[in-house]
């Protein structure tokens, strides 16, 4: 699971342009919409800096209903989808949705204006630009998500039949609400997690956050862990 959906109107910002951006306008350039008409983008929330675009992607490990994502493209005034892990899965969901941004856990971060491709410049571009226009360090624009979502980070378990783990998994936790986009994901009212198989190694990934305290994210997880592991 990874990136989000959302559509912005009538608000104010600015982008840093593309240095690769055509005269003609063509979508290799990040632009911004014209006034009162809706932008496209999606992510966290250093995305605030160009929150008037909105549309996008996010992977599977990032909650569907809940979470400091989800909440965070809400409060933007969009709309969060999720998608498979994979650039070759990022890419085609954002040209069939026409988003302009997608992104993974694993800090793959993907333009509509850069032919759907992810780029590591542009996102550090948007953070300097972020951290020029706020005046604060980075650890203080993040405490308001820090103090409020308890994310375990991805975690990596050697199992040696994924499948039948996974169904273990999906017995153990039948009263939650579970779908299976990548993996298997399972989520409460106030905590949520997902794990899925590498596509290169016989891993299974856990990704947890809690929305009660860092304490019940580390008890959740060791929970789902040792689930996982046994």
């Amino acid at each position: 699971m990874r990136w989000a959906r959302w559509s912005k109107r009538g608000t104010k910002g600015r982008l840093l342009p593309n240095p690769l951006k055509r005269s003609s306008g063509r979508p290799n350039s990040v632009r911004r919409p014209a006034p009162g008409r809706p932008g496209k983008l999606a992510d966290q929330d250093w995305a605030d800096a160009a929150a008037w675009r909105a549309q996008g992607l996010t992977d599977t490990e990032i909650g569907q209903r809940l979470g400091w994502l989800p909440d965070t493209v809400r409060a933007a005034g969009g709309t969060p989808h999720i998608n498979r892990v994979g650039h070759a899965f990022f890419k085609t969901r954002m040209r069939d949705e026409g988003a302009i941004f997608g992104g993974e856990v694993s800090g793959h971060y993907y333009f509509h204006d850069f032919y759907n491709a992810d780029s590591g410049t542009l996102p550090a571009l948007l953070m300097l630009e972020k951290l020029s226009m706020e005046g604060k360090p980075l650890a203080e624009l993040l405490e308001p998500l820090r103090s409020k979502y308890f994310i375990s980070g991805e975690i990596n378990s050697e199992v040696a039949d994924q499948q039948a783990k996974m169904e273990e998994i999906a017995e153990r936790y039948s009263d939650a609400h579970q779908y299976r986009l990548d993996g298997i994901s399972v989520e409460y009212d106030d905590w949520h997690f997902n794990v899925r198989p590498s596509n290169t190694e016989p891993l299974l990934r856990l990704c947890l956050e809690s929305l009660v305290s860092h304490e019940d994210m580390e008890r959740r997880r060791d929970e789902v862990l040792a689930l996982i592991r046994s």
